[in-house]
């Protein structure tokens, strides 16, 4: 069902969006060179295919399982820095000066004192 789904996301033609739906997606930019160009902002565009229908009157969606893994595929973390900042903290605070200090102990308190 995802691939006949993707298919059809893949052969929507722009000419089949409406015109407020691309009058609102639409942003002007300048390019490098000085020249100003339309782009569309996905996030409007996502929003109209989420709105889309198969069979009018229907609660159906035409791309129902396609809109679920392109949220899924949205909410993923962009960066694993909060991650890299703990264990940077802990190699700061567990030196060869600190060695004995234990995670689940002094060393685990430090840290979440830090954090907070």
């Amino acid at each position: 069902m995802l691939e006949t789904e993707f298919a059809l996301y893949q052969s929507l033609h722009l000419d089949e969006i409406s015109s407020e739906v691309k009058a609102a997606a639409t942003i002007k930019v300048n390019s490098v060179d000085g020249e100003e160009r339309s782009v569309y902002r996905l996030d409007v565009l996502w929003h109209y295919i989420h709105q889309e229908r198969l069979i009018a009157g229907t609660g159906r969606s035409k791309f129902h399982n396609l809109r679920m893994v392109s949220h899924l595929v949205l909410t993923l973390p962009h960066s694993n820095a909060d991650e890299e900042q703990v264990f940077s903290r802990i190699g700061k605070n567990k030196s060869k000066f600190r060695v004995n200090l234990r995670l689940d102990l002094m060393l685990g308190s430090i840290i979440t004192f830090q954090m907070n």
